[in-house]
């Protein structure tokens, strides 16, 4: 168990999990509370523990090539801003799904997290069926940002997705775009 204390800058705006645990979790309850629940508190705590440094080598280790982590979650910074691409994504899903990064018990604690994204408004917006789908969903709210990316399966083919919307008028109007395109590209594959 880690302990931590609620007292960084980058902590003082998201309690998420550190009101729910109060003060101690896992590394997998951190992992898990920063892919359900998007909580920017149980991210900062695993940067913290590892640091900038370790996770960009990590990308670059995996082939992530576009993915740069820059700053704290919940700390914008226009100037020092977090990077990923469509590209990076579906390599990172991929190898997730074929088990070639990480090992393959990580593997399935890693499928397994994705799975429970609490999120459902924007791929699965207009989704009514359960349907497989390992997914990580974000947003900027001072770029008018949303993102959905992952991978769902069905009849045995994996199919992957990667939305990133910047600058739309509203979230809630790329939520509504995200939601369609993906209800259009599911339907016509199932």
């Amino acid at each position: 168990m880690l302990e931590f204390e609620n007292t960084s800058l980058a902590y003082e705006k998201y309690a998420g999990i550190y009101n729910e645990i109060k003060k101690k979790a896992s590394i997998l309850e951190l992992l898990t509370f920063m892919i359900i629940n998007s909580d920017n508190l149980a991210t900062n705590i695993l940067i913290d523990l590892l640091g900038f440094d370790y996770y960009n080598n990590f990308f670059l280790e995996i082939g992530l090539q576009d993915t740069k982590l820059n700053r704290m979650m919940g700390i914008y910074n226009l100037n020092k801003e977090n990077y990923t691409s469509n590209k990076d994504m579906y390599h990172l899903y991929k190898q997730l799904l074929e088990e070639k990064i990480l090992n393959k018990e990580l593997c399935k604690i890693a499928k397994s997290i994705l799975h429970k994204q609490r999120s459902k408004t924007l791929s699965q917006r207009y989704i009514y069926e359960d349907i497989e789908v390992y997914h990580k969903t974000g947003a900027l709210s001072y770029l008018n940002l949303r993102n959905d990316c992952g991978c769902f399966i069905t009849n045995n083919k994996t199919y992957y997705f990667g939305f990133f919307l910047e600058q739309m008028t509203s979230k809630e109007e790329a939520s509504i775009l995200i939601g369609k395109l993906f209800k259009l590209i599911y339907k016509s594959l199932t």
